[in-house]
């Protein structure tokens, strides 16, 4: 049930922060629910960006769990579904699966490749970076390299048309505004 997947949630959430620092997530557990239950989920889907699935044996034994897929689908959410390969954890062979899903579900879950969620620390980065990649989210790291290269490649060129020796100072004292006031 629901209680499979608690703990490799949280978890995956470590996991996924390490290479996207900057992600929020939504995890019905750690949020205040003042506005009530029904509530608080349905806004938690609404403001989502991409909506993680993970599918244990029973999830959908949790009025909660499908209706906030069902949120999902009505909303146009990207959905990432994840499932638990190992039986200790609520694993199952997604045949098998398929015959808990309700049949207004079976669309999403038959039109989507789940992504499999290894805890072998060899395996689990594949996973990790497939789900970003599913949910359309960049990788912190990748994406501050990239600006940083680009950056160098800006200021190599700035060098190469200076005709007098150029220090990292005369660049920004030719570059910048705050320096020339």
């Amino acid at each position: 049930l629901q209680r499979n997947a608690q703990d490799t949630i949280i978890s995956l959430q470590m996991f996924l922060k390490e290479v996207r620092p900057s992600l929020k997530f939504f995890i019905d557990v750690d949020v205040d629910m003042s506005d009530g239950l029904h509530e608080t989920l349905r806004k938690g889907v609404v403001n989502c960006k991409a909506f993680l699935f993970f599918i244990t044996d029973g999830i959908l034994g949790s009025m909660w769990c499908a209706q906030e897929l069902r949120w999902a689908v009505e909303y146009g959410k990207n959905i990432v579904l994840v499932r638990e390969t190992d039986e200790r954890h609520g694993g199952m062979e997604m045949k098998d699966f398929f015959e808990q899903v309700p049949e207004d579900l079976l669309p999403v879950f038959k039109n989507n490749i789940a992504i499999p969620w290894y805890r072998e620390k060899g395996f689990r980065g594949v996973s990790v970076h497939a789900i970003l990649k599913r949910a359309q989210l960049e990788d912190d790291r990748a994406n501050e390299l990239q600006k940083l290269q680009s950056t160098k490649r800006q200021l190599m060129a700035v060098v190469k048309l200076s005709k007098s020796s150029t220090t990292a100072f005369d660049v920004l004292q030719q570059k910048s505004v705050m320096l020339k006031i």
